[in-house]
């Protein structure tokens, strides 16, 4: 498994742990140290990922909200 797609199996994990109309970015679902040693264009693939299994689901289980300093703002559903 590429790194990418791990950070993505992750990030939808922890993403079900959060209450819905929780709003957040991928990075908030790693610790800062973790996140910020991931080179920009695996985090950039990995959210890529977490999306493409989001939304997947039906119904899905998040919408993105709005970019924000190139990041994406999403909300659980």
């Amino acid at each position: 498994m590429r790194l990418d797609e791990y950070l993505a199996e992750v990030a939808v994990l922890e993403m079900q742990n959060l209450a819905p109309q929780t709003q957040f970015k991928i990075r908030d679902l790693f610790s800062s140290n973790a996140w910020d040693i991931v080179p920009i264009q695996i985090r950039q693939q990995a959210g890529l990922r977490f999306f493409e299994k989001v939304s997947k689901h039906k119904p899905p289980q998040v919408r993105e909200v709005r970019f924000d300093n190139d990041a994406t703002l999403y909300e659980k559903l």
